[in-house]
C-alpha cells in the first residue's frame, strides 16, 4: 500500500479542530448553563458548542489516512501505549493533589481508561482499527449495492441516536465510526464531481451552525421565550451535541471537504506540530484530571461570574501548548521503550497473524 502524503491545510485543520474541542470542554464541562443576550455571551455559545462537530471533523481526518492503509496492528499497541501512559500517570497525580475528591469511577478508568466513556474516542477508535479489515472487503463490493448499503445506514443509525438516552453509547459510537469509515472509502473509490465553488463549504458550515447555535443560545438565555423557542434549543443542543446527527455530520463534512479541496501544500512546521492533537485530546478528557483543570488550574468558576469570551482563546491555546510540549518528552523518551519492547512485538505479531488467519 502507498502512504498517503500528508496535506498541510488537512494537518492545520487538525489543530485548528482540536483547539475547538479544547474550548467545547472548557465551556460545557465548566458548569455554564444560562446566558445573557449580548454579543459576548452568543460568542460564547459559538466557540462552546463546536466541540462534538470537532469529533466528526477530526475523525474524518483520521479515516481519511486510514482507508487504503495496510492494517497492521502495531497502531493499535502504540494508541494503547499513548492512552495509558497519559491516563494513569494523571490519575495518581489527582489522587495525591485531589484527596477525598476522586470516585472510584475515575480512579478505575484512569487505570483502565477504555471502560466507560472517560476515554470513549479512543476506544471507539480502537475498535474501528480492528475492524478495518472487514469494512475493506465490504469497500470491494458493486458500487450500486454499496450506495444501497451507505443509504441504509444513514437514514436509519442518526434516527436512533435521536431518541432519548440514545446519544451515548460505545455501540453506536463504533457503528458510526464504521459508517463514516465506509462513506470516506466510497468517496476515496468514487469521487464526486463538485461544480460549486470551495468557498460554498465554508458558507455551508457557517450557515449550519450558526443556525443552531443562535437556536441554543436563545433557548438557554435569561429570555421568557414561546414554546417554540425552547423547543428549537432543545434540538438545537441534541443536534450539537449528538455525533450521530445529520446536521453535525453536515457541518463536520463540509470543513473537511473545505479544507480538502485548498490547493495542497507541505509545511512540516504546521505537520509537526499537528502530531500533538491525540495527545492533547487524552491529557484534558481524563476523567480524573479534567475537573482539576478547569476548576483549580483555569478557575473556571471565577469565569463563569462573568463569562468572557476572550478566555476561551487563552485555555485552548494554554492546553494544546502544555500538551505538545508534554507530548514531546513522550515521543522522544517513552515511546520508543514501548514501542522496541519484546511485549510489544510480540502482541503485534500475534494479532496480525490472527486476522490473517480469519481473511484468509
Amino acid at each position: 500500500m502507498v502512504k498517503t502524503q500528508r496535506n498541510s491545510n488537512i494537518e492545520l485543520l487538525r489543530i485548528l479542530t482540536m483547539l475547538f474541542i479544547i474550548a467545547g470542554h472548557f465551556v460545557g464541562q465548566s458548569g455554564l448553563e444560562d446566558y445573557r443576550l449580548c454579543a459576548n455571551d452568543f460568542f460564547v455559545v459559538f466557540l462552546g458548542s463546536g466541540s462534538r462537530i470537532g469529533v466528526n471533523v477530526f475523525l474524518l481526518i483520521g479515516i481519511w489516512y486510514m482507508v487504503g492503509a495496510e492494517f497492521q496492528a502495531s497502531r493499535i499497541l502504540k494508541i494503547y501505549g499513548q492512552v495509558i501512559i497519559y491516563s494513569a500517570p494523571l490519575t495518581v497525580l489527582m489522587l495525591v493533589l485531589n484527596q477525598g475528591n476522586n470516585s472510584l469511577k475515575e480512579v478505575m478508568r484512569g487505570f483502565l481508561p477504555f471502560l466507560g466513556r472517560g476515554l470513549w474516542f479512543a476506544s471507539a477508535y480502537i475498535t474501528l482499527i480492528i475492524f478495518t479489515p472487514f469494512l475493506n472487503k465490504i469497500l470491494r463490493w458493486e458500487k450500486r449495492k454499496l450506495q444501497k448499503l451507505l443509504i441504509l445506514l444513514i437514514m436509519f443509525v442518526p434516527v436512533i441516536c435521536t431518541l432519548p438516552d440514545q446519544q451515548d453509547s460505545y455501540v453506536l459510537d463504533t457503528i458510526w465510526f464504521q459508517i463514516i469509515y465506509l462513506m470516506v472509502g466510497y468517496i476515496k473509490r468514487y469521487p464526486i464531481k463538485r461544480k460549486y465553488p470551495n468557498v460554498c463549504n465554508f458558507l455551508g458550515w457557517l450557515m449550519i451552525y450558526s443556525l443552531l447555535v443562535l437556536a441554543s443560545f436563545l433557548g438557554n438565555a435569561h429570555f421568557h421565550g414561546s414554546f417554540l423557542v425552547d423547543a428549537a434549543g432543545k434540538i438545537s443542543k441534541l443536534y450539537l451535541g449528538g455525533i450521530v446527527t445529520i446536521p453535525n455530520f453536515l457541518c463536520a463534512w463540509f470543513i473537511f471537504q473545505g479544507f480538502l479541496d485548498l490547493p495542497p501544500r507541505n509545511c512540516q512546521a504546521i505537520n509537526m506540530i499537528a502530531k500533538s492533537t491525540f495527545s492533547v485530546y487524552i491529557i484534558h478528557s481524563v476523567p480524573a484530571f479534567w475537573p482539576y483543570l478547569w476548576t483549580e488550574i483555569f478557575k473556571c468558576g471565577e469565569w463563569i461570574s462573568e463569562p468572557n469570551v476572550s478566555y476561551i482563546f487563552v485555555v485552548a491555546a494554554t492546553v494544546y501548548t502544555a500538551g505538545s510540549l508534554i507530548d514531546i518528552i513522550r515521543r522522544e523518551f517513552l515511546e520508543p521503550i514501548w514501542v522496541k519492547s519484546k511485549l510489544f512485538a510480540g502482541m503485534s505479531h500475534w494479532i496480525d497473524a490472527q486476522l490473517k488467519d480469519i481473511l484468509v
